[in-house]
């Protein structure tokens, strides 16, 4: 009987998967301050080490930043679902926002997960976009 677990493809909700993470637009860059525009769409890699869930919603996934441009060096990405369908345990690339910042972000429960200020993070800077998102080895 032939192993077929093996050949599976790793999804985007697998723990222990890297991540290419490619903005669409240059990212936004806030220090508590001010936000300034990055204009370097390169993409970024990370590890997915959690899933971001409140009670029994997933919304997202968080975890280390590996490679990519420097201004990303030492921190955390979290991607946000989005309402278009992508069920993260079955695909291995789909478009969702990003935030990326010295911690994991956490809910404001005043607003819902995918509204600008439904998140938190912890520490500054907060570096945020929209982009396509894909599973390392499915390039």
């Amino acid at each position: 009987m032939e192993d077929v677990s093996s050949s599976k493809p790793d999804t985007l909700a697998t723990i222990g998967v890297q991540i290419k993470v490619t903005p669409w637009d240059d990212p936004c860059i806030y220090d508590g301050k001010s936000v300034e525009f990055v204009d370097n769409k390169q993409p970024f890699y990370f590890l997915v080490e959690n899933r971001l869930e409140d009670g029994q919603i997933f919304y997202g996934l968080s975890g280390p930043v590996i490679s990519g441009p420097t201004f990303y060096d030492g921190l955390i990405c979290n991607l946000t679902v989005r309402a278009d369908g992508t069920d993260w345990r079955k695909h291995s690339t789909c478009e969702a926002n990003f935030t990326v910042g010295p911690s994991k972000v956490t809910r404001d429960h005043a607003f819902d997960f995918r509204h600008p200020n439904g998140l938190i993070v912890t520490g500054f800077p907060v570096i945020y976009r929209f982009g396509e998102i894909t599973v390392k080895n499915t390039e």
